[in-house]
């Protein structure tokens, strides 16, 4: 392929397809720096920044695909590349390559210089798009945690930000992070939240009492409502909001309404004026034959309902499904049930909808029944239409699963007191199980599936709709605007479309969701919502001045896996067995001896004390003067197993199997019998119920019952069965004292140091000055990191549970954890800073890892990062990583995504191995455009002669 170049008669506006395919495979030589390559392009071609090769692709395109991050920099900044260049065969740019390619630091680069993440390829997939599709966890779910983010005009204090200032993009809803919302109502002048456990908070302009707070004072950040009436009950099933009131549905059945009453939407008699607290509606208005399920609420009138029941109030324009109801007296005070509501035996609501001309009710989640304008209209979307390529869940029938309504006008002659009112067509919108969204307008008489432009098929999850605008949630967890509803009815398919949409199938073709649909549709025009990617649901106004969307935290992600940072079983037992084991009467630490028969057994009184008070009690008389007790009556064996059991919980008399043992004067069959008097005597009442569950036979002890086995503890919290203690018991048998650099002063004992950690073994067991007492100990750390680290060794737990969200606390603790050697409390601080993982601090977190080598921390950091990608890169948080870092992430990348195998080998038409070495050698001879050398005319100068 060399011999057909001719270099001569290249200039700066070159076009070569045969330069633009050499400069492709040169670069995919693994063997060459990117400095050599960005010399060596530079000679062969005046335009390598430009020139493309046979498939469209330019050198920045192969450059990101093979990962050559400082080859992709010159290229843009000295080459003057087309960062959003699209090859012709996938229609890819530069970024979607490296992001297909995993090549994360050159995705980084990229976006950093201004590369589009919107620019979509040939199957109508932004970058982005290519992360989710390899993200292989998906943990969309109404369990997860949602967290409320928010934006938009916020004029009326809506956002609850504690400001009125604006929001052009979503944002965390800090006043309620750590609340997980299950509900949000969105109106003009009021927000309200319902957690998951039923509290309700609002925000908002409080005029009329639509707050529920008390007064009609305005409230800048979300404040919580107060039932007292219903406070002995589980709190808020459901609620919903108009303009000027808010229904809620407790978990009781009960249902509590505040806010203006001008047009009795309360449900409230006699009617007031308004009401500033949550009220509760009258038993004797509301009796439901069956438990209620749902409320719903327009400006107007206001709904609750249970599986057979719909109840309607309010002022009747046609809206309350009252058909003995005249304009004149237009007002239903109190809940009214619909009586000519036509279901069948069998038949339940599913779901109750209304806006303010309108009340929609599901039924069966398959028939729609509309009460609009005095008149009813049933609907029944599936009966009649055919199944779409689009309906991918096989053969199961369509349900629907949720429904929206926006819009109407009010039929006139209306009731007098209502107040001018400008509407537009009634629009009601159906969500399917399989995705689709399907929607009815009065212009058009029957439900007509919607279709985006410049999206690929999406199933949807959850969706708005408002009288101007349309929003939705795709199901891997990204949203979807449509600010300006301006919907264009297509009819079917034509054969001349279907001819077109098979053809482009023969040639393997990427389909649209147009091509795919072969009925008639609405086309609407969505745009992505950026820096969203984990929705649930989304929620706006009725103007479309404000929005709110919930996601789930990034940290579900990764709680979906199985990368959490596990912690080793404790060590105490074994520990302080040790303590007890190789206790000697030539060591510092022990403060007593029993003498039994004629063995002697040095022991702690600190532990002791903490765990049988009858043994402290022999041997309290003295408390400085070394002290020796004699204990009659009890074999040495014996009371060796007592004394384990004091230190340990545990003994071998507690474990099935042969038992060696010593006891002078007594019968072999009596050895358990005094194991259990021994026990009583020193009122260890847990160890006698543990013995009385075996029996000794032939020098063995059996269990009685093999089903009465010890139940294993959790190795994150305390147990019965794992002796703690606490270290302010016994003040008057410390005998250490430790001060922390800040002169917090904290008095020990010797024998749990000693016997939890080595570094305290050697300094106060052997012969440092710091054993003897007299002078505290000095340790380079703060007084609170101190006091857990000392606690930890008293309790084996750390004081906060692993769910306590302090990056401070747990990295404080983890370095001295590491500088002390304690690696279980180390694991508890890896796990801990885990669940303190966000967005924000993870990349500090991935170099704090590194530094104090924490390895499970690191990986779950990575983890957590990887998961995360979509989020990472659009906000271009990875851009402070050091290489070395950006290097083993993008390794953990690869194999965390199972994308390891795609990579670009040299091509056939690549150069040789043997002329590697020529590549270099002209990159060394000539200048280095690398340090931003300007154009220069010496490369025609090079002939066939140098590569033959």
């Amino acid at each position: 392929m060399l011999k057909n170049f001719v270099y001569n008669d290249c200039t700066d506006k070159c076009r070569s397809d045969s330069h633009g395919s050499h400069i492709s495979s040169v670069i995919t030589l693994r063997s060459v720096s990117d400095n050599q390559l960005a010399t060596y392009i530079y000679c062969i071609c005046a335009n390598c920044g430009h020139v493309l090769d046979k498939s469209g692709r330019s050198a920045l395109h192969v450059a990101a695909a093979c990962g050559k991050k400082q080859l992709c920099k010159w290229l843009i900044t000295s080459a003057k590349a087309d960062i959003n260049l699209k090859d012709k065969e996938s229609g890819y740019t530069p970024l979607h390559n490296s992001i297909f390619y995993g090549q994360l630091d050159v995705t980084v680069l990229l976006a950093k210089h201004g590369a589009n993440l919107t620019v979509m390829d040939n199957e109508e997939m932004r970058p982005i798009d290519h992360l989710i599709r390899d993200r292989k966890v998906s943990v969309l779910s109404t369990n997860q945690f949602n967290e409320v983010y928010i934006w938009g005009r916020n004029a009326n204090y809506n956002l609850g930000t504690g400001s009125q200032q604006a929001r052009d993009v979503p944002e965390l809803l800090d006043s309620m992070k750590r609340i997980s919302i299950k509900q949000v109502c969105l109106e003009k002048f009021h927000s309200v939240f319902l957690s998951e456990d039923g509290r309700v908070w609002s925000c908002g302009h409080g005029q009329g009492g639509r707050l529920g707070l008390g007064s009609e004072s305005s409230v800048v950040s979300p404040k919580k409502l107060m039932f007292e009436k219903d406070k002995d009950k589980l709190g808020v099933a459901m609620m919903s909001t108009s303009q000027d009131h808010s229904v809620f549905l407790m978990q009781s059945g009960s249902v509590f309404v505040c806010g203006l009453n001008c047009y009795h939407q309360l449900g409230l008699s006699p009617p007031p004026p308004y009401m500033v607290s949550p009220t509760p509606i009258r038993r004797a208005s509301l009796r439901p034959q069956h438990p209620l399920i749902g409320v719903a609420c327009g400006q107007f009138h206001s709904v609750v309902y249970s599986t057979r029941e719909v109840f309607t109030w309010g002022i009747h324009a046609g809206q309350l499904g009252h058909s003995n109801i005249t304009v004149t007296s237009a007002s239903v005070i109190e809940p009214r049930v619909i009586a000519d509501l036509p279901l069948k035996e069998r038949d339940v609501i599913s779901e109750v909808v209304a806006c303010n001309t309108a009340t929609v009710i599901s039924v069966n989640k398959s028939e729609i029944y509309v009460y609009y304008q005095f008149e009813y209209r049933k609907f029944s979307p599936f009966n009649l239409r055919k199944r779409s390529p689009l309906d991918v869940l096989g053969k199961e029938a369509q349900t629907i699963e949720q429904t929206c309504v926006a819009g109407g006008r009010f039929k006139t002659p209306h009731p007098p007191c209502l107040p001018h009112y400008e509407g537009e067509d009634l629009k009601v919108a159906i969500l399917t199980n399989h995705g689709n969204i399907y929607l009815w307008t009065e212009s058009c008489a029957q439900f007509t599936r919607c279709v985006f432009i410049n999206l690929r098929y999406t199933a949807v999850r959850h969706f708005v709709l408002q009288s101007n605008h349309l929003g939705f949630v795709s199901t891997d967890g990204q949203t979807f605007l449509s600010l300006d509803l301006n919907i264009k009815h297509r009819t079917s398919t034509s054969s001349t479309s279907l001819t077109a949409a098979n053809q482009k199938k023969s040639k393997g073709e990427y389909l649209t969701a147009q091509d795919l649909v072969s009925e008639a549709t609405y086309t609407v025009r969505v745009e992505r919502l950026a820096n969203v990617h984990r929705a649930t649901k989304v929620i706006s106004d009725p103007k479309g001045y404000n929005f709110c969307v919930l996601q789930f935290r990034p940290l579900d992600y990764l709680l979906a896996t199985d990368d959490i940072p596990r912690v080793t079983s404790s060590s105490f037992q074994s520990q302080l067995s040790a303590l007890l084991t190789d206790a000697s009467e030539c060591d510092v630490l022990h403060d007593v001896v029993f003498q039994v028969g004629a063995t002697r057994f040095p022991a702690h009184k600190y532990i002791l004390a903490s765990r049988c008070r009858p043994l402290y009690e022999l041997c309290s008389s003295g408390v400085d003067a070394p002290c020796q007790v004699t204990v009659d009556n009890v074999q040495p064996d014996i009371f060796k197993q007592i004394l384990l059991y004091v230190y340990t919980n545990d003994c071998d008399m507690l474990h099935s199997g042969q038992f060696k043992y010593n006891c002078k004067g007594s019968k072999q069959e009596n050895v358990l019998k005094l194991a259990v008097e021994c026990a009583t005597r020193f009122q260890l009442h847990d160890l006698v119920e543990k013995l009385k569950l075996f029996k000794f036979e032939n020098r063995t002890l059996v269990l009685r019952d093999p089903s009465d086995l010890f139940p294993p503890s959790d190795p994150l919290s305390p147990s019965s069965d794992i002796p703690c203690f606490d270290r302010h018991c016994c003040q008057e048998l410390c005998d250490v004292a430790i001060s922390s650099c800040d002169g917090a002063l904290i008095k020990a004992h010797k024998c749990v140091l000693a016997g939890r950690l080595e570094y305290f073994q050697h300094m106060l067991s052997g012969g440092w000055i710091e054993a003897g007492g007299s002078t505290p100990l000095q340790l380079p750390m703060p007084g609170s990191v101190l006091h857990e680290v000392i606690n930890f060794l008293y309790t084996n737990s750390t004081s906060k549970p692993v769910s306590y969200d302090s990056v401070e606390y747990w990295a404080n603790l983890l370095v001295v954890a590491d500088q002390l050697f304690i690696e279980r409390l180390k694991q508890c601080c890896e796990l801990g800073l885990t669940y303190s993982l966000s967005l924000k601090n993870a990349v500090e977190l991935f170099g704090f890892a590194v530094t104090y080598n924490a390895p499970q921390l690191k990986k779950v950091v990575m983890s957590f990062i990887v998961l995360n990608m979509c989020s990472f890169i659009e906000s271009r948080s990875l851009e402070g990583l050091s290489d070395s870092l950006m290097k083993e992430l993008i390794e953990f990348y690869k194999t965390k995504m199972d994308i390891a195998h795609r990579v670009i080998t040299p091509c056939s038409s690549a150069l040789r191995e043997s002329m590697e070495d020529k590549v270099m050698e002209i990159a060394r001879n000539h200048p280095n455009p690398w340090k931003g050398n300007s154009p220069c005319p010496w490369h025609v100068q090079y002939t066939l002669s140098i590569f033959e």
